[in-house]
């Protein structure tokens, strides 16, 4: 009995250690993003994040010294998702890291690390548990419920050196034996079988567009449904970009 509440008090110990991080590392980036919104104010309209194509956008800077597996920052509506996203050599390192590398149950939102850093791929692919207090993406299976998917159609996923908007247009949940983690599309052909597979999947239509040219926003998460249950969300990038912070 005196080990089990031993486990206990460490899990609770844990939980609100992860929870403290992530709430100080939100803060950082309110107040910068404060910070560059008073800039522009005082500047009449001028946006100091415009420093040059491919600069950092000024956000990210402090966050970067921090850790520079930075590789940008997500936020959904209407979720808790509203987190750094990290990539690092491999697909393993951060399912049990928190940002500053110790040890973390609930792990960090990382990209696959075959992904290019600025989302410029054809299918970008960020992974995170689905922790039962919604934690990461937990708050993902609020998509399976259709009222929620036509409320909330979009994410935003920024990356260093710009701020993207994207488009959900198809949910859904399967095996691992569907490789929706694809990202080596060398012919039209194959883009165009993985738009046609993934949006028949889809447990709700979407009259959102997608074509060979366009960037996917994968996102990817546990699901208990079955054994090696995934529940996945795919969105098209936005072509304009969303007002810089």
């Amino acid at each position: 009995m005196l080990f089990a509440l031993l486990v206990l008090g460490i899990n609770g110990f844990n939980h609100y250690r992860e929870k403290q991080l992530i709430k100080e590392l939100r803060t950082k980036m309110q107040i910068e993003e404060m910070r560059i919104d008073t800039q522009m104010s005082e500047s009449k309209g001028i946006n100091p994040e415009q420093s040059g194509e491919g600069a950092m956008l000024l956000k990210f800077e402090q966050l970067f010294i921090e850790n520079n597996d930075l590789v940008g920052w997500i936020r959904i509506p209407g979720t808790t998702v509203d987190y750094p996203v990290l990539q690092f050599i491999d697909n393993d390192y951060y399912l049990n890291k928190d940002y500053h590398g110790n040890k973390s149950k609930a792990g960090s939102v990382f990209m696959d690390y075959r992904n290019s850093s600025d989302a410029k791929g054809f299918n970008t692919i960020l992974y995170a548990h689905h922790m039962a207090n919604g934690f990461m993406f937990g708050d993902l299976i609020k998509y399976k419920d259709e009222k929620f998917f036509i409320e909330h159609p979009t994410i935003n996923f920024d990356v260093l050196n710009r701020e993207w908007e994207w488009e959900i247009f198809s949910v859904y949940v399967t095996d691992v034996g569907f490789y929706y983690i694809d990202t080596n599309f060398p012919t039209k052909e194959k883009k165009l079988d993985f738009i046609k597979s993934i949006r028949e999947r889809s447990m709700f239509e979407s009259d959102v567009h997608v074509g060979t040219e366009d960037h996917i926003l994968t996102l990817s998460t546990c699901t208990y449904e079955f054994d090696n249950a995934r529940f996945v969300v795919h969105a098209k990038r936005i072509d304009h970009q969303t007002s810089q912070k």
